[in-house]
């Protein structure tokens, strides 16, 4: 839909004209079976690796490398892409990637409970296996239960201990299931990298619509995730374990559908870049990416990332603690994490996404992420305070101008500096920082969290980041000063 606004002194006319574009259909197709495809699988990601018996020290040191081996390989795949122009090609092998690395997940077997046996005869025993429950009728305890039951108990019981830090990294099992996460880190962020540079070729100096795109794909997710949780619990009950088969079925389903549209449909239809000279040298990436303006960018985009980092790790751990210190027998815990899910999609990514490119425009990148790094700030300090668990709800309101708005503007961005050819470049590199800084929230934000507790380590971080966007802010409007342009108000389908 096209707005075109014309006045004349007091008269306002207004022409509408109604136009779809047949040749966004396969984008907006590829975006929505690739968000149905993983949004099952990236919420859940930590809680299947911990269901397979990886300890808590062993996840976060997962998430610390993952994401820059994720760098490494997105950085890669956009070379490639833009020197041998195959950016579907390359597309394709990464949704492959990422279908791989999902069912090597979900056939990676457990690692064995570390059980210690004790008889009548008060023997123990160090055992490593999940049979013996199974195979021999005796009682099972957690450790922390032994001096009030264990020791008491005239029968054979079976006692279940934590293993040490590093203790796991002798199982295979932890190298298959480590093997697999990077399987999907490299698929995951290689597919992010290449399918935002294919449809900015598509789109080409319409960038207002790039967000748009995303909308079903948005709204898919957003119904889809506490579907598959509700499927998995109910397909779980009775067995020992939670069997993820509905989430990992739902992904192989959704995965294979796409890359058949990729394949068959996605068709490029280039259309230059916007604003920027064509360059291609390594010369002018580099001085491209050390302006000082630009610099600036991208202290802003690791400080959003490390933030964003935070907010992906441990918000659903922090609402989860707050419930239990609220009420130690919270019965809403699955449903209020849920109903976070759902605040963020249908509140924050849908109209963000939906209205990003319209913002951008309006008001322009460096304004855009000043406001979010003030958002983010207000978001961490408004967590510290939290005791009810329910107030969670509004104040993931702010989601949407962070999370969902910080993201667009970073893809924008990228594109709006790279010069033609180099464009998957340019989204491999800004995706690579974010990354980066993801990995840096990972351990540093855990050790936080452990030294400080979550109220305080949100109050710091919220604090540290207000000043940062003060900063950033003051520096932008000294250096670089406002400058005033006409803006063409237009909305597209």
């Amino acid at each position: 839909i096209s707005y075109t606004f014309n006045s004349t002194g007091r008269q306002f006319t207004t022409e509408t004209t109604m136009q779809i574009n047949w040749n966004l259909a396969p984008i907006k197709l590829h975006y929505t079976l690739r968000y149905i495809g993983t949004a099952p699988l990236i919420p859940l990601i930590s809680m299947i690796v911990r269901d397979k018996g990886i300890p808590a020290q062993e996840i976060g040191l997962l998430w610390t490398i993952m994401p820059i081996i994720g760098l490494l390989s997105s950085g890669v795949s956009g070379i490639i892409a833009d020197y041998s122009n195959a950016y579907r090609g390359v597309l394709i092998t990464n949704l492959f990637i990422l279908l791989l690395g999902s069912v090597t997940m979900y056939l990676a077997p457990r690692i064995p409970s570390k059980h210690t046996l004790l008889l009548g005869e008060r023997h123990w025993y160090n055992i490593s296996t999940d049979h013996y429950q199974e195979e021999l009728d005796i009682a099972v305890f957690p450790i922390e239960y032994y001096d009030t039951m264990v020791k008491e108990s005239e029968e054979p019981v079976l006692v279940i201990e934590d293993w040490e830090p590093g203790e796991v990294l002798r199982f295979r099992e932890f190298w298959l299931s480590a093997t697999s996460v990077m399987l999907i880190q490299i698929g995951i962020l290689s597919v992010m990298t290449l399918e935002d540079t294919i449809c900015f070729q598509i789109i080409g100096c319409d960038r207002e619509i790039f967000g748009q795109q995303r909308v079903l794909g948005v709204i898919g997710m957003g119904i889809l995730t506490p579907v598959s949780g509700a499927l998995v619990d109910w397909y779980s009950e009775g067995l020992p374990y939670r069997d993820y088969l509905p989430t990992f079925s739902i992904i192989v389903v959704f995965t294979v559908l796409n890359i058949i549209i990729v394949a068959t449909t996605l068709k490029l239809h280039y259309k230059g870049s916007c604003d920027v000279v064509d360059h291609l040298g390594f010369r002018s990436i580099i001085k491209i990416l050390f302006d000082r303006s630009v610099l600036l960018i991208l202290s802003c985009i690791l400080v959003g990332g490390y933030a964003v980092g935070i907010i992906w790790y441990f918000t659903l751990l922090l609402v989860e603690d707050v419930s239990l210190s609220w009420d130690p027998n919270f019965a809403y815990q699955n449903l209020l994490q849920g109903f976070v899910i759902s605040v963020d999609t249908f509140a924050g990514d849908l109209p963000f996404y939906y209205f990003a490119g319209f913002l951008i425009k309006k008001f322009d990148h460096k304004n855009i992420f000043a406001f979010v790094m003030f958002v983010q700030a207000t978001r961490c300090v408004l967590y510290s305070f939290v005791t009810n668990p329910w107030y969670f709800l509004p104040i993931e309101l702010l989601h949407g101008p962070h999370v969902s708005l910080y993201h667009a503007t970073l893809i924008s961005y990228a594109n709006y500096l790279a010069p033609a050819g180099t464009e998957a470049t340019f989204q491999a590199i800004f995706a690579g920082l974010f990354s980066f800084a993801r990995s840096l929230s990972g351990y540093s934000g855990g050790y936080m969290l452990h030294t400080f507790g979550h109220s305080k380590s949100f109050m710091y971080l919220g604090l540290a980041f207000g000043i940062f966007a003060a900063l950033f802010s003051a520096q932008y409007l000294l250096s670089f000063p406002m400058k005033r342009k006409s803006v063409d108000i237009s909305v597209k389908i």
